[in-house]
C-alpha cells in the first residue's frame, strides 16, 4: 500500500487520490509500475521518476494548483474573472470611457467605469447605487468636485504660471508666459513653480529650446578681460588625438600619402590648370609679369589646395611645389623667401623656420623662442611629427644640443635647455573658462619666492605648464599682491631666458587681448624700426600671422594703437596703419607680396581700419 495518507484516505473512500486529474484512476499501490507520462510534444523524453507522484497533488480537482488542468482549459485564479471575456473584473482597475490618453474625464470630476463591464455586473450596480448616476463613481463625502484641468484640487487657487493652471490647460505646448521680473537681483524661483520667476536661468532653457553654449574662453576672473575668440577654433578630434589646427587654420594631415595622379584630394579643384601655369612662369620667370602670376595663382588657393598642387606637381615632375620656387633664379631673393612660405603652409613653414633659426653659427634665439614658446600642446606634437618626418631627427635633441652651446654649468643641462625640454614636452594644461583660486594663490607665492632665488626652473614650470587663463590670473593677483611680474622678470633674468619668459606672459598679460595681438604687433614694428629693415623677420612674422584672417585684422588694429601710444617716440613719422608702414619700408614685387598678405589699406581719416573693397597694389 501507498505510504501516501492522503492517497489511502481517497483510496478508501472510493475516490481517487487527492489531487488526481478528474477521471482518472487511483496511482497503483506501492511496488507496482508507476504511470507512464501522459502524450507531450514530439520528441519529449519519458520522465525517469514516477508519474505523476504518489501524493503529489495536494489540490482537490477543480480547484487553483490543480495539474493537469480538465482538457483544453486552464484554471483562473480566485475570483478573477466572474465574467469570461471581460477584463478587468467589475470592481477593479477602471479605465476612462473617455478616449484613449484623453485627461481629465470629459464630465468634471466624474471617473467614469470601464466601458467594458457587463451590463448588471456587481461592480456596475454598486457604483449606480451610490452615485445615483449610471456609469459613474461617488465622490468623497465632504470633498468638492475638481475643477476642469486639475487634478488633484490644489487647496487654493495657484499663482499664474503654477502647474497645474487654474483656468485649465494651456494648448499642447505652451507654458503660460513668465511674470515681468522686478527690478533688482534676481530672486530665486518659488517651490514648486514653473517656468521660474524671471524667465529661465541662461544656461537652462526650457525643454527642448536650443541651448545657449557660452563663448569658449570667457574666465570670470576679477581684472581679467573676457578673450574675443579669434575665428573658429579647432575641429573636433577623436579622444587621443590632436586636431588638424595650426595657428589658427586647419592643416592636411602631414602624416597622409600624397594623392594618387588623376585623383582630386580637394573635392571641386583640379590642380593641373594651375600646374600649368606655374610651370610656364617659373620657366620664364625673368620676363616681366610672371612673378605677378606666381603670386595670383598661388593666394588664389587655400591651404588644402596648395597641399594638393603639391602632390600633383610631385607626381608630375617628381619635385615638389616648393622645389620648383626655390631653383628658379629668375626672381629675388626676398620674394623668393615669401613665396616659398605660402607654398609649405603652416606646419611646413613652420618646421622650415626651425632650420633656419638653429642652422649656420650661432642660434637665432628670438626666432627659436617665437617658435616654440606659449604654443598649445596639439600644436607642439604636430611640430614635433613633421620635424620628425622631414629632417629624420628628434626635435627635442636637436633644440637641446643647439642650446648646449650657450653653456654648460658644472656638467648638468643650463636653465635654458631644461626650459625648452619642459616646452616641447607639451605638457600645457588645456584653456578653461574656471581656474582654482587655491592653485592660484599658491603659484603667486611660488613665483614670489622664486624671484629672490632667482630661480628660472619655477618660473618655467608653472608659466609653460599651467593654463592660459591660469597664467593670466596669476599675473592679476602677482601684480596686485606685489608688483609686476614683467619687471620682475626683467629684474631677475637677462638673455635668452628673460627673453622666452617675458614672451609667455606677454602673450595672456590681462592689460591686453590675452592672445598676443599687442605682443605681436609690437614685434611687427620692431622689424622696421631705426634703419633698414629685418627683412627675413618681416616676412615671416607676416606669413604665419595671414594663416588666421581674423588674427591679422585684430594685429592690424593693435599696431595702429600702438603707433599712436608711442607717437612722441616716432618723430615726425606719423603713419600709423601696418599697411603704410609696409609699404614705406618695402618696394616691388616683394612689397606688393606683404602688401597683399596684409590686406586693403585703411580708411581716410579712421587709424587701423581697413576699409573693404580697395584693390592692394598691382604686382610689376
Amino acid at each position: 500500500m501507498s505510504s501516501d495518507p492522503n492517497a489511502q484516505q481517497a483510496t478508501s473512500a472510493g475516490g481517487p487520490p487527492t489531487g488526481a486529474p478528474p477521471g482518472q484512476a487511483a496511482p497503483p499501490p506501492a511496488g507496482q509500475a508507476p504511470y507512464p507520462p501522459p502524450a507531450g510534444a514530439p520528441g519529449q523524453q519519458p520522465y525517469p521518476y514516477p508519474y505523476p507522484p504518489p501524493g503529489g497533488y495536494g489540490a482537490p480537482p477543480g480547484q487553483q494548483g490543480y495539474y493537469p488542468p480538465p482538457p483544453g482549459q486552464y484554471y483562473p485564479p480566485p475570483q478573477a474573472y466572474a465574467y469570461p471575456g471581460y477584463y478587468p473584473p467589475p470592481g477593479q482597475y477602471p479605465t476612462p470611457a473617455a478616449p484613449y490618453g484623453q485627461y481629465p474625464p470629459p464630465a468634471a470630476g466624474q471617473y467614469l467605469p470601464p466601458s467594458c463591464a457587463p451590463p448588471g455586473s456587481p461592480g456596475a450596480q454598486a457604483a449606480q447605487a451610490a452615485s445615483g448616476a449610471p456609469g459613474s463613481y461617488p465622490q468623497p463625502t465632504g470633498s468638492p468636485a475638481p475643477s476642469q484641468g486639475q487634478y488633484p484640487p490644489p487647496a487654493g487657487a495657484p499663482p499664474q504660471g503654477q502647474y497645474p493652471p487654474p483656468a485649465g490647460a494651456p494648448p499642447q505646448g505652451q507654458y503660460s508666459p513668465a511674470p515681468a521680473p522686478a527690478a533688482g537681483p534676481a530672486q530665486p524661483p518659488t517651490t514648486g513653480q514653473y517656468p521660474p520667476g524671471g524667465g529661465y536661468a541662461p544656461q537652462y532653457p526650457p525643454y527642448g529650446m536650443p541651448t545657449a553654449v557660452p563663448a569658449p574662453h570667457q574666465p570670470i576672473i576679477p581684472g581679467v578681460n573676457p578673450i574675443v575668440p579669434l575665428g573658429p577654433g579647432p575641429p573636433y578630434a577623436p579622444p587621443g588625438q590632436d586636431p588638424l589646427f595650426f595657428l589658427g587654420t586647419v592643416i592636411p594631415d602631414p602624416r597622409a600619402l600624397p594623392a594618387p595622379l588623376g585623383v582630386q584630394k580637394v573635392p571641386g579643384y583640379d590642380p593641373a590648370h594651375d600646374y600649368n601655369h606655374l610651370t610656364g612662369a617659373l620657366g620664364n620667370a625673368n620676363v616681366p609679369g610672371n612673378e605677378a602670376k606666381l603670386l595670383q595663382v598661388i593666394l588664389a588657393l587655400s591651404v588644402a589646395q596648395r597641399d594638393a598642387l603639391n602632390d600633383y606637381c610631385t607626381a608630375k615632375s617628381g619635385v615638389t611645389l616648393a622645389g620648383k620656387v626655390s631653383a628658379c633664379t629668375g626672381i629675388g631673393a626676398d620674394f623668393k623667401n615669401a613665396l616659398l612660405g605660402l607654398c609649405h603652409g603652416p606646419l611646413w613653414y613652420d618646421v622650415e623656420l626651425l632650420k633656419l633659426a638653429m642652422d649656420g653659427v650661432g642660434t637665432n634665439e628670438r626666432l627659436l623662442t617665437e617658435l616654440i614658446m606659449g604654443r598649445p600642446g596639439y600644436e607642439i606634437r604636430w611640430l614635433k611629427t613633421a620635424y620628425g618626418m622631414k629632417y629624420k631627427k628628434d626635435l627635442m635633441e636637436r633644440v637641446d644640443g643647439e642650446l648646449s652651446k650657450i653653456g654648460i654649468r658644472f656638467g648638468s643641462k643650463s636653465d635654458i635647455q631644461k626650459v625648452f625640454a619642459m616646452a616641447l614636452n607639451a605638457q600645457k594644461a588645456a584653456d578653461t573658462p574656471y581656474v582654482d583660486d587655491a592653485q592660484v594663490n599658491q603659484d603667486v607665492e611660488a613665483l614670489h619666492r622664486a624671484s629672490k632665488k632667482k630661480d628660472a626652473i619655477t618660473f618655467a614650470e608653472i608659466l609653460i605648464n599651467r593654463s592660459d587663463t591660469h597664467i593670466a590670473a596669476v599675473i592679476v593677483k602677482f601684480n596686485t599682491k606685489h608688483r609686476s611680474i614683467s619687471k620682475v622678470i626683467k629684474d631677475t633674468f637677462s638673455g635668452h631666458m628673460e627673453m622666452a619668459l617675458l614672451y609667455i606672459v606677454h602673450g595672456v598679460k590681462p592689460k591686453r587681448d590675452r592672445q598676443g595681438v599687442w605682443r605681436d604687433a609690437k614685434l611687427l614694428e620692431k622689424t622696421m624700426k631705426g634703419a633698414g629693415t629685418r627683412d627675413t623677420a618681416l616676412t615671416y612674422h607676416l606669413i604665419r600671422t595671414h594663416w588666421n584672417p581674423a588674427r591679422m585684422e585684430a594685429v592690424k588694429e593693435a599696431f595702429a594703437e600702438y603707433r599712436k601710444h608711442k607717437a612722441k617716440h616716432f618723430g615726425a613719422n606719423k603713419e600709423w596703419s601696418l599697411y603704410g608702414r609696409v609699404k614705406a619700408e618695402t618696394s616691388g614685387n616683394y612689397g606688393a607680396l606683404l602688401l597683399a598678405l596684409i590686406g586693403a589699406p585703411p580708411k581716410v581719416g579712421k587709424v587701423g581700419k581697413d576699409a573693404p573693397g580697395v584693390p592692394v597694389p598691382q604686382i610689376a
